[in-house]
């Protein structure tokens, strides 16, 4: 169930009309607490200025990390079967350290600016743990989204395969426009695992639709509460950078961080 203080500031984002953008501010008025608590994380400067990145690891956002990761690794060291579709062929001649899970959320549809790029990958914890670490990187103003995708690109440059829900109609060809837009030059040659494709011709039929959430509930076993509904992402976004309040801010990021993790639970199921 949504709080009560969410549902009241969805309904007062919805009701409030249209938010137009504003200039993009320098300095953000906080007003719902302080935003370095709310997200621990880092400003990282570029050559185009700043954005702001939240680092953290799968055990902070779902209970059963350790077996999500065991059932990860287990299916890299499997020998797949004759029939399965030559992309399962692909992805698993990679190391599982070479794949990075992609989900982005935007400002709109066309041409819009991007805000909170969400990448997981496998790697050792800090406490020496195989296991996988999430990302965000968030422009904190409108401003903010050049440097989110120059230091993004640099991001792509360590990894050799894409692990992404619809990336191949949405979130890469996004982020390859936004980044011509930026006059900058992506670097997006990769192997592309689109999980989308795969869970239709897997579950087609069986479950209602193949939406992510969908998904999520009948083949993961795992039902969100609480969950900030797509399309008020952009609304709430734009909420923050006029006014600073971090409260629908949080559902974002959890919804983002929520929509990667899914996706390696996906990977596994499919084989299954």
């Amino acid at each position: 169930m949504l709080s009560p203080d969410l549902k009241k500031k969805l309904y007062e984002v919805v009701t409030s009309g249209t938010v137009r953008k504003p200039a993009p501010p320098k300095v953000i008025t906080k007003q719902h607490g302080n935003f370095e608590e709310d997200f621990p994380g880092r400003v990282i400067t570029t050559e185009h200025g700043d954005f702001y990145l939240c680092e953290k690891w799968l055990s902070e956002f779902h209970s059963h990390a350790e077996k999500i990761t065991q059932q990860y690794v287990a299916f890299f060291e499997s020998t797949p079967p004759p029939d399965v579709h030559r992309d399962f062929h692909t992805l698993l001649s990679y190391a599982p350290s070479q794949i990075l899970f992609l989900d982005i959320e935007t400002t709109g549809l066309g041409n819009c600016p991007l805000f909170l790029v969400g990448v997981m990958h496998f790697t050792n914890s800090d406490k020496d743990e195989s296991t996988f670490k999430i990302d965000q990187l968030f422009a904190r103003d409108y401003s903010e989204e050049v440097s989110l995708l120059h230091y993004l690109n640099k991001i792509f440059a360590n990894f050799t395969v894409f692990a992404t829900f619809n990336g191949l109609s949405f979130d890469l060809p996004f982020i390859h426009n936004r980044m011509i837009y930026h006059r900058l030059h992506p670097q997006i040659n990769h192997f592309h695992f689109d999980l989308l494709h795969h869970s239709r011709r897997k579950w087609r039929g069986q479950v209602p639709n193949c939406k992510l959430q969908t998904l999520e509930t009948r083949i993961c076993n795992r039902r969100r509460i609480g969950d900030i509904p797509g399309d008020l992402i952009p609304d709430a976004y734009h909420e923050f950078v006029r006014t600073g309040d971090t409260l629908l801010l949080k559902e974002i990021f959890q919804h983002n961080a929520l929509d990667l993790i899914t996706m390696a639970e996906l990977i596994v199921a499919l084989r299954q």
